[in-house]
């Protein structure tokens, strides 16, 4: 599943924390039999990934070709392991995907899973029933059902990677496709193009003519993956860029694979981190504005501009941010808001019993909107006692119990205890200033509305009626309904951003 897959998984893994790392497959207790052969068409490839200079984990995907009741179709198991340092805590992460589709490549059914404790597992199991796919995500031990529109010419996942084999490209050729993407639960359109013959760099330092073809996918457009082509068509390196750096695939032997990983070397958090000049009590400041450069492109679609945030562009490659605080206050008007940011979701378990114990001591005897959230902002800030880096996006019901985790399990735990008592609420991604390191880093927080005003909360601060002051920038924002993008989505903008933005803070003021 290459790069495509591995970058979605550094985007969950960087915000969200860590996730199981399953143990490597057990070597044959009698090597000196003989295996049987596999049957034709079977594919068994291995790879390993480097960010930057450091190894940082490996893939692997096993295709073979079945039967299901006289059809033939193809068979594909994927795993991916992931080992990184996140402010100096270890994140391991493990994602598995099962495909069935036909030869032709058109999905039939599939299965993906993430594997991160303390939470419980996340597992998505799908199958095409005629003009839908039908199936069941679980989330906290919770199965949901769902039912999404289809139509016959959505490939599968891993036919992206088999596409090139099958049908070789020569330099020039340009071709598209539709295909489905299981993170994100959405369809992704591809397009391939043929550049040229390159001589790159093996992982054992020799070079290999290679075919270079771009493919870009609609999901991640800013992030093209460059796949280097050998003569059957089969990626023997894949790259693209990732928190300013170079994130690299390399197709290997499988004992090359599962050597050891240097990637605990490598702190994700702290290399990410955009520097800046220090902010005298970021956290109660006003008003921010703040100069972002982006080199080689325009950062404004990545900075999105509302109520509390205003982007305007200065330069092709610049723009001009002003943050400025919105405190919780009472709040005489309302507006009708979508049920969306009000119903309980796979993430944000508002109906949860055990959050609603929680819910019941943060705030049994208030009444008004403005108090009931910041005294929920400060009883979740005070309750999640473990601050833990290693923790993945755990859901709200999950928090509710081991009341451990990082700013992603502060943010859903808040949110989800605001719709119980009908506050609506959203997430918000972006960065935020730490002010021992005097720099900006990513985070999550949440936004509740308050009369006609979306007021943002941070319950890793707790900062109460004095509200987040002006020292967070946003660059997205989720519902986190379950017939909306999966939460990853949200992540994409920080991704793309991180490790290729400076930051210049123009001014603040405390008033």
């Amino acid at each position: 599943m290459r790069t495509r897959l591995i970058s979605l998984g550094i985007a969950w893994m960087l915000v969200l924390g860590a996730v199981a790392q399953a143990d490597p497959p057990r070597k044959s207790r009698r090597p000196e039999a003989k295996q049987a052969e596999p049957p034709a068409g079977t594919s068994d490839t291995w790879q390993v990934t480097y960010l930057g200079k450091a190894r940082i984990g490996y893939s692997h995907t096993l295709t073979r070709p079945a039967q299901i009741d006289g059809k033939s179709i193809i068979k594909t198991d994927t795993e991916m392991h992931l080992t990184l340092k996140r402010f100096g805590q270890t994140l391991e992460m493990q994602t598995r995907q099962e495909t069935e589709e036909l030869p032709s490549g058109e999905l039939l059914s599939f299965t993906y899973e993430v594997k991160n404790p303390p939470a419980a597992p996340t597992r998505t199991v799908g199958h095409v029933r005629g003009n839908f796919l039908v199936g069941e995500n679980t989330v906290a031990g919770a199965p949901h059902e769902f039912t999404l529109p289809w139509d016959g010419g959505i490939k599968s996942p891993v036919y992206v990677d088999r596409y090139p084999h099958e049908y070789p490209f020569k330099p020039g050729d340009a071709r598209n496709m539709r295909a489905f993407v299981p993170e994100q639960m959405q369809v992704s359109q591809v397009r391939f193009k043929a550049l040229r013959q390159e001589s790159v760099s093996l992982l054992n330092g020799h070079r290999r003519k290679l075919l270079r073809v771009s493919v870009v996918e609609s999901l991640m457009p800013q992030s093209p993956v460059e796949d280097y082509l050998d003569e059957h068509g089969d990626v023997i390196v894949s790259t693209t860029e990732m928190l300013g750096q170079t994130l690299t695939t390399y197709t290997v032997t499988a004992e090359e694979a599962l050597k050891q990983i240097a990637g605990e070397g490598l702190d994700i958090a702290v290399n990410t981190l955009v520097k800046s000049t220090f902010i005298p009590r970021a956290h109660s400041t006003m008003r921010g504005v703040y100069r972002i450069k982006m080199k080689g492109e325009d950062p404004t679609p990545f900075f999105p501009s509302d109520a509390n945030q205003k982007v305007v562009r200065t330069a092709p490659d610049e723009c001009e941010i002003t943050v400025r605080n919105v405190r919780p206050a009472p709040a005489n008007r309302a507006i009708r808001i979508d049920r969306q940011y009000l119903e309980p979701s796979q993430f944000l378990q508002s109906n949860d019993r055990e959050l609603l114990i929680h819910v019941d001591r943060a705030a049994r005897n208030l009444v008004e909107p403005s108090q009931i959230a910041v005294a929920m902002e400060k009883y979740v800030d005070g309750a999640v006692q473990k601050k833990d880096f290693s923790t993945a996006l755990a859901s709200a019901g999950e928090v509710a119990r081991t009341l451990q985790g990082d700013c992603t399990e502060h943010a859903v735990f808040l949110a989800a205890m605001l719709r119980a008592r009908n506050i609506p609420s959203k997430i918000a991604v972006g960065l935020v200033y730490i002010e021992p390191l005097s720099s900006f880093g990513g985070h999550m927080w949440t936004e509740a509305l308050i009369g006609d005003h979306w007021v943002p909360l941070d319950a890793t601060l707790g900062t109460g009626e004095a509200g987040i002051g002006a020292a967070h920038i946003k660059l997205a924002e989720s519902s986190f309904a379950d017939n909306g993008p999966a939460p990853t989505t949200s992540f994409l903008p920080l991704i793309r951003v991180l490790g290729r933005i400076e930051l210049t803070v123009v001014e603040t003021s405390q008033q």
